[in-house]
């Protein structure tokens, strides 16, 4: 009975040895999760049926058999400005680029104009998202 407590002790080493393990992988795939923007490789995805996976649509706008519409993937996924900006300069700023922010707004080319050019408070992020900047100045 005089080796109880060593056992015991060697016991509880183990068992903290295991739970750290546990953190330590835990932590690291959440770290390796995160650094990919959170997606899962379609290799290591759960299928959910038998069925294998097909190729997007040539249109990603066009309705799907279940009859949802894709969302039309963004072709610039950057920075479109160097700064925030509105009104004409930003028209100006945004040349060929105009029209994948419209998308991105959900707007025509046209819309987006008309808003940059009546709204002084409307402007375009860097990311290319519309945006609205209060000065809370006081007129009066």
């Amino acid at each position: 009975m005089t080796n109880q407590p060593g056992r015991r002790s060697r016991g509880l080493t183990i068992a903290l040895l295991i739970v750290a393990v546990v953190i330590v992988v835990g932590t690291i795939i959440v770290v390796v999760s995160a650094t990919r923007g959170g997606q899962i490789s379609a290799s290591a995805r759960p299928s959910s049926s038998a069925q294998p996976e097909t190729s997007a649509p040539a249109d990603p706008n066009t309705d799907t058999e279940e009859g949802t519409v894709q969302p039309s993937p963004s072709p610039f996924t950057g920075a479109v400005l160097p700064e925030p900006m509105g009104g004409q300069e930003a028209i100006d700023a945004l040349g060929d680029k105009i029209e994948i922010v419209a998308k991105r707004n959900a707007m025509t080319v046209e819309e987006l104009e008309e808003l940059l050019l009546r709204d002084k408070t409307a402007q375009v992020s860097t990311t290319g998202f519309i945006v609205y900047i209060d000065t809370f100045k006081n007129e009066g």
